[in-house]
């Protein structure tokens, strides 16, 4: 038999939220959170990088991510 189980908190870093109540909010009002990638995070300008709708190494199908705020960045996303 399963024992019982509390959930006695939640923590969580979640794109266009600054809590768990804030991004269930943004869920459930229908928002989206995902934004263009800022230039300083490609290895390659964005318009080299994209290929969308092919699978292609170092590229991506799309611009747009979930992003942090206030995360420190190390540099640009692996290429």
């Amino acid at each position: 038999m399963p024992s019982p189980v509390a959930i006695v908190s939640m923590g969580a870093v979640l794109p266009g939220a600054s809590s768990v109540g804030a991004f269930g909010a943004l869920v459930a009002a229908g928002r989206d959170a995902a934004r263009e990638v800022p230039g300083q995070r490609w290895v390659l300008p964005p318009d080299q990088a994209l290929c969308p709708g092919a699978v292609a190494p170092d590229r991506v199908r799309s611009v747009r991510a979930g992003l942090l705020e206030d995360a420190a960045w190390q540099g640009p996303l692996p290429g």
